[in-house]
């Protein structure tokens, strides 16, 4: 089993936006913007961009000067909490039928192990980064 870990790409263009904005915190960007600097599709980039506002991350203004940064300073964002933002309806596993096929059974366990590990690396991230000033 592959020990890496793979972020969807919703997450890791949210994190990309999210970098892009920490650069400078002061700044508003838009959604076109971003989407032309990273060479990304608008749309996907504006559902990305409405999830970490709704969750609290990033605060949009419309009009003159206005545009989406960070709602609270770059050092309060803490990844884990975006990552379960943006992969909140991503299921962790693709289930083919309601009963589980015995052959998958192993597999499936091997990935849960995964799955708790990278949880558990994502708390440790949190708890270093909430301390580091």
């Amino acid at each position: 089993m592959d020990s890496n870990v793979r972020l969807a790409s919703f997450t890791d263009y949210g994190l990309r936006m999210l970098k892009r904005m920490a650069s400078t915190p002061d700044r508003g960007y838009s959604t076109a913007d971003l989407a032309q600097e990273f060479g990304l599709p608008r749309n996907h980039l504006g559902k990305i961009m409405q999830r970490l506002s709704r969750e609290g991350t990033v605060e949009t203004r419309r009009g003159g000067g206005g545009g989406a940064m960070l709602a609270k300073p770059p050092q309060n964002v803490k990844l884990g909490d975006v990552e379960r933002s943006l992969e909140a309806d991503q299921p962790l596993f693709e289930c083919f039928g309601a009963v589980m096929r015995p052959e998958y059974a192993a597999p499936l366990i091997a990935v849960s192990h995964d799955v708790a590990t990278h949880f558990a690396t994502i708390a440790a991230a949190n708890a270093y980064w909430k301390d580091v000033k």
